[in-house]
């Protein structure tokens, strides 16, 4: 259901589905299970989105009703997972994540419509300028323009400026 290729080298693919995610090194030849470490006996992968400037280094959402269960990032190739849920999340599914390789945020879409990590409370804050409370499902950083595009359930694209009031110091 998911397949990421990272920016930084196509050879290295994530293919996912519900509740498995693999890895190939070799553009698709052979492939690894790197399901191991994430909580997919409780919820289902939803998304997985490459770091743009590491292949090594990726990030998977997860949809439920777990709340500690919603993000986890892998820095070697999911070898080894660790939970960034922390907190500011609500207790529904997180479907995709968009991460900005200018600013070095992240942003997810939710059931409850956009989330970024704010680093100063190490959390997550909702992102929802103008956006109405809808559920989203994709997530596109346009880089050349600062924009940030939500693509929602029944309610169209929206987009945003990735500036965001209270996230730069």
């Amino acid at each position: 259901n998911y397949l990421a290729i990272a920016p930084t080298n196509s050879n290295t693919i994530y293919a996912g589905y519900l509740n498995a995610l693999f890895r190939s090194t070799n553009g698709g030849t052979s492939w690894t299970n790197v399901t191991s470490g994430l909580p997919v006996s409780a919820v289902y992968i939803s998304g997985v989105q490459v770091d743009p400037t590491d292949a090594n280094a990726v990030l998977v959402t997860l949809s439920g009703y777990e709340a500690a269960e919603k993000v986890y990032v892998s820095t070697n190739g999911g070898g080894t997972w660790t939970n960034v849920t922390a907190t500011g999340l609500p207790n529904l599914p997180v479907n995709c994540a968009e991460l900005d390789p200018a600013t070095g945020d992240t942003y997810l879409g939710t059931d409850a419509g956009v989330y970024v990590f704010d680093t100063q409370v190490s959390g997550w804050v909702e992102d929802n300028s103008g956006l109405p409370n809808v559920v989203v499902t994709d997530l596109d950083m346009q880089h050349a323009s600062g924009l940030l595009r939500a693509g929602t359930f029944g309610r169209g694209i929206w987009e945003t400026s990735t500036l965001s009031v209270g996230m730069q110091e």
